[in-house]
């Protein structure tokens, strides 16, 4: 996982982790149709969890 994360230049960053996932990836994509395609990718290699960030909430200003 980390040399072909290293590959992908639109990957924030990669965490190893316990629980039901074995990684965290924080990855930007251009449009949904571009994590689709990503995820029919990886899809023979490893089951995935997706979610999708839509907006940042500002904590500091509540």
């Amino acid at each position: 996982m980390a040399s072909s994360s290293q590959q992908q230049p639109n990957i924030s960053f990669c965490y190893r982790i316990s629980g039901d996932a074995c990684h965290l990836i924080k990855m930007q994509f251009s449009s949904f149709s571009a994590a689709e395609s990503f995820i029919d990718e990886v899809i023979p290699y490893a089951q995935t969890k997706t979610q999708f960030i839509f907006s940042e909430i500002d904590i500091q200003s509540t």
